[in-house]
């Protein structure tokens, strides 16, 4: 469990720098990266669970800073377009969108490691 969170610490790290150089999709690329070239001897269910945490916390953090910053105003108009009991069900969408794009990625870069 220790071993998944401090890789979960170093994939939100790599993929927070990378995100303001590229877009969104730079996410998949610098995990899958990170997972093929950094992070070796792992199992696929640890590469899959270090990216889903790292770039899922990463993404909820960021959402929450945005969201913050303009007093929620958007989100609330959002959440109600969807009719969600709580604009704040918006965070935790974009964790799990962000989460299993880190997930995935991740785990790609770890079967491009087993393959080569």
């Amino acid at each position: 469990m220790k071993d998944i969170l401090l890789k979960s610490i170093g994939i939100a790290f790599v993929v927070g720098l990378a995100q303001w150089v590229f877009p969104w999709w730079g996410t998949a690329s610098v995990a899958a990266a990170t997972f093929a070239l950094i992070y070796v001897n792992q199992t696929a269910t640890k590469a899959f669970l270090s990216g889903f945490v790292g770039v899922g916390i990463l993404w909820f953090a960021y959402a929450y800073y945005l969201d913050s910053n303009n007093a929620s105003i958007l989100s609330t108009k959002i959440g109600e377009l969807f009719q969600l009991p709580n604009y704040q069900y918006l965070f935790l969408i974009t964790a799990v969108f962000g989460g299993l794009l880190g997930g995935l990625s991740s785990l790609t870069g770890f079967s491009l490691r087993k393959l080569f």
